[in-house]
């Protein structure tokens, strides 16, 4: 990403130096063997191999690199080369700067919920002078090109005049360029063509508006309801193709249902508005420790901590593996082509309220998914959710401009350490999906995160092979290589080498010792989301996603104090290691925010592309989504510094202290404000039920109101309207701040207003508070007690139950 800087190793058109039998690239871990003629050992096989003359006058007796500026790679643990050109001998187009192609639909039905005009108005606030530092510069730093399909797909490029010239293509079932691929594509720096697109999009957005349900796209088309999304990607993609790769971004608002590619609309799904049906007493028990549902249905022994066990992709085509539901064979066809260009699709899908064909979500976001893009769901669209799609479309340019596109990657082992599987959001690549050790993927964004999950091979393979991966008992460091060719924001082809040194502890103790608690917990929600992809019916299965999180806890805890306690704890006694003390926390938290994607009554759609968020997230970004912070209003944010100003636990007790006027509630997903000059009590409940407390407790709170507002004349509602206004100015300005600090992140934060708290009253029925709302709040205030989960005190008590029955 931006700020990262890696030595760069330039070896010319020669590839950098590799050892001949496992093929591992040399880094700073080779060793120099004293013998003659001069030698280097590999730190992965232990294989040794000649040593070109280049090298040897860099290098000392000690193994010690003599100059770090010729050759970096033998200093740094990590480090970047120039790629050879016969690494991508299957490429369509050489390494060059990644393009930005951005495809609306102009249908009648987008024209009507108001998505191509707002659309519309976000591509020409990314081409708008000033979007940057530089304030003649635009904020798309890259070239630009734009399409629009309805039943045809019409592509726009300058002319020697200009002006702007529409080309359609009509052969929606062989879709085609129509002109050349470098005349469609705009460079942003150019301030006549740049003009002449700013003029066309605002006559096209004005058109669309004035006409509200005609279809339009600036040209004379054959009428009707056909929307060519299919053949617009296929053309889109084409380009992309022969400019070098890039970013590819999908507007939808209907079903593409002409042409190739052509998708059936989907069943509707009506969401309940009710809760589920209660909980089973593993997942949800009383607030006693010693209630009869607390006790895990079947125990197990914890002699060694165990993870879930990650989905490997050989297994039948489910979850991260599964196929589009709809239109196999053209959306395979399409990711070979985007794996070939280097292209990543982006979509953004918006279907209206009044749209009474619901599009098929799953297949629509698939290639997103699989090409390292990024997704955004906005069921029932209106046009308020314009600033919506502008704040996400600018998020994601900013993400283009540090992206790695044309990916492959590949971990290497050394001897005794092996790769058991990969766990992201795109299945690894067919030669490796024994071990999933390798994958290739068109993007790879800053905020992309990735896992290899690793074993350690203790037992002799055989002693025939010419490379055996033998376990040494007397080995002290393991090691890992991980080599990712890409083609940078500048169209360099490069191979960035990471090297890490994993040490052998000689026990457990010494494990829980080091233990990081955080990357732990962030591949175990990882682990579970996987697995809930796989599943589907979570509902009905064996054992929920997130009771696996539970069970691992219980194991750990009860391993630790086994192996890393002394014989003076009593029993039922129950010690936690410093590492150890946010464990219980986290997984918490993971489990309330598990619930929110695998909740019966959250869509399914939404449901997905939410887990399959939460396989990419980084690891800060994962820890602020499972455990938010409140932040009390107004908070000083000066300019020129990073610092964030003091925040609170994750509970209502914090909102209803009263030690500050408001409140923001931040995670990485989104920042909520609460303001309590407007408490549950006093605010309307949203049914027509105004005044219809059963507590009475409303309208004493406005005859405390009309009593407080007599004593103290300047609290009237205008000074009260007055100081929200600036207390939500304040909660900007802090969100921005948690922008930058939490970059590069999944998705753009909005600031919405936090729901109603629910009334802790057993009298109080909170009819004001939707279920929507209560899981929302369940997975905010993660220390209360949720839909489906007790509050943390009660849950230290359960666990601490649990695991001493574990340890019998």
């Amino acid at each position: 990403g931006e700020g990262t800087s890696v030595p760069f190793s330039d070896v010319g058109a020669e590839e950098p130096l590799r050892c001949p039998r496992c093929r591992s690239y040399i880094n700073s871990y080779f060793k120099w063997m004293r013998v003659t003629p001069p030698r280097l050992k590999c730190n992965m096989c232990d294989h040794s191999l000649e040593v070109p003359d280049v090298f040897q006058e860099d290098m000392e007796r000690n193994g010690q690199c003599a100059d770090e500026d010729n050759h970096p790679e033998l200093v740094f643990g990590s480090c970047d080369f120039s790629a050879p050109g016969n690494f991508d001998v299957d490429r369509p187009a050489g390494a060059r700067v990644p393009a930005v192609c951005l495809v609306v639909e102009t249908s009648a039905e987008a024209a009507r919920s108001g998505l191509a005009q707002a659309a519309l108005a976000a591509v020409r606030a990314l081409l708008e002078p000033g979007g940057c530092v530089d304030q003649e510069a635009t904020f798309v730093q890259r070239r630009v090109c734009f399409i629009t399909f309805d039943s045809a797909v019409h592509f726009f490029a300058p002319t020697r005049s200009g002006r702007m010239q529409a080309v359609t293509m009509r052969d929606i079932d062989d879709p085609y360029l129509p002109m050349s691929p470098e005349a469609v594509f705009i460079d942003p720096s150019d301030a006549q063509n740049r003009t002449a697109l700013l003029e066309w999009l605002k006559m096209l957005q004005d058109s669309l508006s004035s006409t509200a349900g005609a279809p339009f796209s600036g040209l004379d088309h054959a009428e009707g309801d056909d929307v060519a999304g299919g053949a617009a990607l296929h053309a889109a993609a084409e380009a992309l193709t022969k400019v070098g790769g890039g970013d590819l971004v999908m507007f939808h608002a209907s079903t593409p249902n002409a042409g190739v590619g052509a998708l059936t609309p989907q069943l509707m799904q009506s969401p309940c508005s009710s809760p589920p049906p209660s909980p089973s007493p593993m997942r949800r028990v009383a607030s006693s420790p010693s209630a009869a549902g607390m006790r895990p249905t079947s125990p197990t022994s914890p002699k060694t901590p165990k993870t879930p066990k990650t989905p490997r992709a050989k297994k039948a085509e489910v979850g991260i593996a599964a196929a589009p539901k709809q239109q196999r064979a053209f959306y395979e066809d399409a990711l070979a082509q985007c794996i070939r260009g280097g292209i990543a699709v982006s979509c953004v899908t918006a279907p209206s309220p009044a749209s009474l064909e619901p599009l098929d979500i799953s297949t629509l976001h698939w290639l997103s998914g699989r090409t390292g893009g990024d997704t955004l769901l906005l069921p029932n669209f209106t046009p308020a959710n314009a600033p919506t799609i502008c704040d996400t479309l600018r998020h994601w340019v900013e993400k283009m401009q540090a992206s790695a596109y044309g990916c492959v990657v590949k971990i290497r082992c050394s001897k005794g350490l092996a790769c058991r599987s990969l766990l992201a959001p795109w299945p690894p690549a067919a030669s490796s999906a024994a071990d999933g050790s390798a994958f290739e993927v068109p993007r790879l964004s800053p905020d992309a995160s990735f896992s290899f999950i690793l074993r350690v091979e203790p037992e002799a393979e055989n002693e025939d092979d010419a490379y055996s991966r033998r376990y040494d008992a007397s080995r002290k460091q393991l090691y890992a290589q991980l080599a990712v060719l890409h083609t940078n924001s500048l169209g360099e082809r490069l191979l960035r080498v990471h090297n890490c040194m994993i040490n052998v502890l000689p026990s457990v103790r010494v494990v829980y010792q080091q233990l990081n608690v955080e990357p732990l917990v962030c591949i175990l929600v990882k682990q579970a989301a996987a697995l809930a992809l796989e599943q589907t019916d979570a509902a009905t299965s064996k054992s929920l996603p997130r009771d696996c999180l539970l069970e691992f806890c219980l194991q750990t805890l009860a391993s630790y104090t086994r192996h890393c306690q002394g014989s003076e704890i009593r029993p039922n006694m129950l010690v936690i290691g410093r590492q150890l003390q946010l464990l219980p926390l986290y997984i918490l938290g993971a489990r309330k925010l598990l619930y929110t994607a695998t909740a019966d009554t959250q869509d399914k759609a939404h449901g997905e592309d939410f887990l399959k968020r939460l396989l990419r997230m980084p690891v800060h970004s994962l820890l602020a989504a499972m455990y938010p912070r409140i932040y009390p209003l107004p908070a000083r944010v000066e300019e020129g510094s990073t610092a964030l100003p003091p925040a609170g636990r994750a509970t209502t007790r914090i909102l209803e202290s009263g030690q500050a006027k408001a409140y923001l509630v931040a995670s990485s997903l989104g920042t909520w404000f609460h303001y309590r000059g407007s408490s549950p009590c006093s605010s309307p409940r949203g049914d027509g039920s105004e005044g219809k407390d059963p507590t009475a407790k409303g309208k004493l709170q406005v005859v405390e109101e009309d009593v407080q507002a007599r004593a103290n004349p300047e609290n009237t509602p205008e000074t009260r309207a007055s100081e929200r206004v600036e207390l939500w100015r304040s909660a900007e300005a802090l969100t921005q701040r948690l922008r930058e600090r939490l970059a590069p992140g999944p998705c753009w934060m909005p600031l919405r207003e936090l729901p109603q708290l629910p009334e802790k009253s057993k009298t109080s029925l909170n009819l004001g508070v939707s279920w929507t709302d209560k899981i929302l709040l369940s997975g905010l205030l993660v220390e209360d007690e949720g839909v489906t989960e007790m509050n943390y005190s009660d849950w230290v008590q359960f666990v601490h139950s649990q695991a001493c029955h574990a340890l019998g």
